[in-house]
């Protein structure tokens, strides 16, 4: 009876770990290193590049809770499982800013990509593989490309609404996104991405969600360019 009761215990312990990483959306965010480290000291960014929204991840998300699924079932994070080329561009792209990468990287690991995807088993180096997914979602949706194109780089003051028009002709729609600002300047933007890493409006609660994640922006948005020193 005993070893029932275990093998029982542990079939449920099984399911409720897959039925916490059931999600139906990403929330795709990236950061402007430009405005993070005016406003914290930042000992992580040499070698990033420049004309490149970092990443600060790619979040599987319920249509009931924009913070769900988390820390679900899944290999410990280990930069062993990475490549060289991998690693390279996880400094490029991915920086911390202002933490470890191994700590930062561990986060969004431990946190949201063991939530990613329905077939982890069957993956044979599935932290590489997130990853990678996620830094080649971030280069098609770049908003330093955006931007520029919109005639919007980094060194000025623009209106918020220019900004906004910007990123809705690319991302399809005005509820595709939120951005936050911090001391007046453009901060963070989060995108909702479809399961097939198109863009898609934001379900209602996560649109209140993101926005209250993060301070606002004024009609008027600063766009600081990064600072040459950061990058050496």
């Amino acid at each position: 009876m005993r070893s029932i009761a275990f093998v029982l215990s542990i079939a449920c312990l099984l399911f409720g770990l897959k039925a916490s990483s059931e999600y139906d959306y990403y929330v795709f965010a990236t950061e402007w290193a430009g405005t993070v480290c005016r406003n914290t000291a930042c000992s992580e960014t040499k070698g990033i590049d420049p004309n490149f929204f970092n990443i600060h991840g790619l979040w599987p998300s319920q249509h009931s809770s924009t913070y769900e699924p988390s820390n679900c079932h899944g290999p410990s994070f280990s930069d062993s499982y990475l490549t060289n080329s991998t690693m390279a561009k996880l400094k490029r792209y991915w920086s911390g800013l202002f933490n470890p990468a191994n700590d930062f990287h561990t986060h969004e690991w431990t946190k949201h990509g063991t939530c990613w995807n329905d077939d982890l088993e069957t993956k044979i180096n599935v932290i590489e593989d997130f990853f990678q997914h996620v830094m080649n979602v971030a280069q098609d949706y770049n908003a330093h490309s955006i931007l520029t194109q919109a005639g919007i780089v980094p060194g000025s003051v623009y209106p918020l609404q220019k900004i906004q028009t910007a990123l809705a002709k690319a991302y399809g729609s005005m509820d595709a996104f939120v951005i936050h600002c911090q001391a007046g300047q453009l901060n963070e933007l989060q995108v909702c991405l479809d399961k097939n890493y198109k863009p898609m409006s934001c379900p209602k609660t996560t649109k209140l969600a993101l926005k209250l994640s993060g301070p606002p922006c004024g009609s008027m948005v600063g766009y600081p360019a990064i600072h040459p020193s950061l990058l050496v």
